[in-house]
C-alpha cells in the first residue's frame, strides 16, 4: 500500500472577457448592473477578448492497494481531493461564463469537475475448472454545478447570472449534484478446441449490477431564479420552484433530469484462431 500527493497549481489559464461595458452600478437588489450605451457603441456591442487571467489549483491524495496471489489480483484506489478554478470552459473561446465583469473574484470556487472522493477497485480471481470471475468498481462523491437565474438581469447581454440570496450574489459552482456508483461483474471460461484448432471465450457480464439510479439532475433544475427581487416597491425572496429537486411531489423522477444506465447482462462468444 502507497500514499501520493500531487499538487498543480497552473496561472494565467485562458478565460473569456467582455470589455466593452458600461461603468457598473448596483440596483435595490444588490447587483451590480451595466445600463446605458456601451463605450464603442454604436460600431461595436460585445468585444469580446481572451485573456491569460485565470488560474486553478488542484490537490489530491490517492491511496493505492494491491494482492498479487497465484489465483487471486486486487487493485483499489482512493482518491481524497480538492479542484478549484475560475473557468471551466478553457479553451472554447466563443463563451462567456462569468456573472459580473466588474466582480470576477467570485468566480474561483469549485471546478465542475471536482469530486472529493474517489474510489476505483479491480479484482480477478481464477476458480477450478479454468473459470474466471472479474468485477470492476468506481465510486465518486457528487459534482459541482452552476445555479443560474436564466435571465439577463445586471444588463450585459449575457444569460450568466447568478440568483442574490440574503444580499450575496451566490459563488460558481455554489450547489452539489448527486454521486456516482458503478460495480460491475464478468464470469468467463475458456475452451481449447481440438488439435489446437483455437480457443473459444464464453463470457457473460452484468453491468451496474445493483441497479444504481444514478440519476443526475438536470439543466432545468439547476435554474434557481432571481433569487431576490423588488415587488411593489419591496425587497422579497423568490423561492425556486424546483430548482435541485430529482423528484416530483408523487415521488416520481422529472424526465428533464439525466438518467443513469441502468442494471445490463451481455453474453458473449469468441474464437481465437
Amino acid at each position: 500500500m502507497e500514499t501520493d500527493f500531487t499538487y498543480i497549481n497552473t496561472v494565467h489559464t485562458a478565460r473569456q472577457r467582455d470589455v466593452n461595458l458600461q461603468a457598473p452600478t448596483v440596483d435595490a437588489v444588490g447587483r451590480t448592473v451595466f445600463k446605458g450605451p456601451r463605450p464603442y457603441e454604436p460600431k461595436f456591442f460585445i468585444m469580446q477578448i481572451t485573456e491569460s487571467a485565470g488560474r486553478s489549483l488542484y490537490r489530491g491524495f490517492t491511496t493505492s492497494f494491491k494482492v498479487r496471489r497465484p489465483r487471486f489480483t486486487f487493485d483499489a484506489y482512493y482518491t481524497l481531493s480538492w479542484k478549484y478554478s475560475s473557468d471551466d470552459i478553457e479553451q472554447n473561446y466563443s463563451a462567456i461564463a462569468y456573472d459580473n465583469a466588474a466582480n470576477l473574484k467570485n468566480e474561483y470556487n469549485y471546478s465542475a469537475t471536482d469530486e472529493r472522493h474517489q474510489f476505483i477497485g479491480y479484482g480477478l480471481y481464477t476458480l477450478p475448472f479454468q473459470f474466471e470471475v472479474s468485477s470492476t468498481s468506481r465510486l465518486t462523491s457528487a459534482r459541482p454545478f452552476d445555479l443560474m437565474t436564466m435571465w439577463d438581469y445586471n444588463g450585459d447581454q449575457q444569460l450568466n447570472d447568478r440568483p442574490i440570496v440574503n444580499g450575496t450574489v451566490m459563488p460558481r459552482n455554489a450547489f452539489r449534484n448527486l454521486p456516482f456508483y458503478d460495480i460491475s461483474l464478468r464470469f468467463q471460461r475458456r475452451f481449447m478446441l481440438p488439435n489446437e484448432k483455437g480457443r473459444l471465450t464464453a463470457s457473460v457480464e452484468f453491468f451496474n449490477l445493483f441497479g444504481f439510479d444514478n440519476v443526475q439532475i438536470g439543466h432545468p433544475h439547476m435554474m434557481y431564479g432571481p433569487g431576490s427581487e423588488v415587488q411593489n416597491g419591496k425587497l422579497v425572496s423568490v423561492p425556486p420552484p424546483t430548482f435541485n429537486q430529482l423528484r416530483d411531489a408523487s415521488g416520481r423522477y422529472y424526465r428533464d433530469n439525466i438518467p443513469g444506465d441502468p442494471f445490463q447482462a451481455q453474453f458473449g462468444l469468441r474464437f481465437e484462431f
